[in-house]
């Protein structure tokens, strides 16, 4: 019996890799993000200088998300003098709280680094507190890319063990699923061998085998699930 090759499909074919490639990606931008704050807050911590601003705009924006929902982001222009006697001007987003309570001309505490004027904090420790939450979050996300991975190669060993080990039956296809839009170009089946059933992975219209025509499956000897040979 000849067995079916294995490709790259049962790893890329799979939730839980794409789960595990949009975890890591996520991950990365929360630690890098993590990591400039934390350093901005060590910055400020060495070298902090705190002085009075004054606020010479402030203003509004809406941001509308994918899912129709909006946000409202607050930003005050603060000028404060510089370690060289040099105005400085800083754009800084704000909470709603802050920005209600200061008007233009409003004068708040800040506290800037002295080799980086424009590096400011205007609630004493926010950054290094932002820092330390999103590194939280980040390991968070590292944990989620385990937790992925894990899924992922238990699942495709379990397929590559069906091809290598396991019984080659016939099945019979039991229905269609279209992917995506009404148009869309790609299908599922559903199959059944006996008391084994599965899902094919996606096909197009034209690999689409008709309800009720034999396809080829390889069972898994040890969980008992069974993988039509074209996802392999």
């Amino acid at each position: 019996m000849d067995r079916p090759s294995l490709s790259r499909k049962i790893y890329t074919r799979r939730a839980s890799f794409a789960l595990a490639f949009v975890f890591l990606i996520l991950g990365g931008l929360t630690a890098a993000f993590s990591v400039y704050e934390l350093r901005e807050a060590a910055l400020l911590a060495s070298e902090g200088v705190d002085t009075t601003g004054v606020v010479i705009d402030r203003s509004t924006s809406v941001t509308r998300r994918s899912n129709g929902s909006t946000s409202r982001n607050y930003t005050l222009v603060i000028r404060f003098t510089g370690p060289d006697g040099t105005p400085v001007e800083v754009n800084r987003s704000v909470s709603a709280g802050l920005y209600e309570s200061n008007r233009t001309g409003s004068t708040l505490p800040v506290r800037y680094a002295r080799s980086h004027p424009t590096t400011i904090e205007l609630v004493p420790g926010q950054t290094g507190r932002t820092g330390k939450i999103v590194g939280f979050i980040a390991i968070g996300f590292a944990i989620a890319v385990l937790i992925s991975l894990l899924v992922l190669l238990r699942g495709a060993g379990a397929q590559r063990r069906a091809a290598q080990e396991g019984e080659r039956r016939m099945a019979t296809v039991t229905d269609h699923k279209r992917i995506g839009k009404a148009k869309s170009n790609r299908w599922t089946f559903g199959w059944e061998a006996g008391t084994t059933r599965g899902r094919s992975g996606p096909v197009t219209t034209e690999a689409l085998p008709d309800i009720g025509a034999p396809v080829a499956v390889y069972v898994d000897p040890r969980s008992g699930r069974g993988w039509w040979e074209g996802d392999y």
